[in-house]
């Protein structure tokens, strides 16, 4: 009998994690998730955690932003003026 989760999964790839010099928690983003989700030098990686316990991990193209929280860049941005 198949098992219905791999019906869903199109690849699955184990990293890593890691502390570098300072005790940060650093683990590489795997050629297949920087392929699909576009990703360059520059663009940000976001993870949301859901209340079932389920993160999404996704990116946004050359953001200004750090965190959804990054109040001085969103401070920043409204008072720049725009180009057309």
């Amino acid at each position: 009998m198949e098992d219905p989760i791999e019906d869903g999964i199109e690849w699955s790839v184990p990293v890593l994690a890691r502390r570098d010099g300072n005790g940060k928690l650093i683990v590489e983003i795997p050629d297949a998730a920087a392929e699909r989700l576009d990703l360059d030098e520059g663009d940000v990686v976001c993870y949301t955690a859901f209340a079932n316990g389920g993160i999404e991990f996704w990116s946004v193209k050359k953001s200004p932003y750090t965190s959804l929280e990054d109040d001085e860049t969103a401070a920043r941005l409204t008072t720049e003026e725009r180009t057309p």
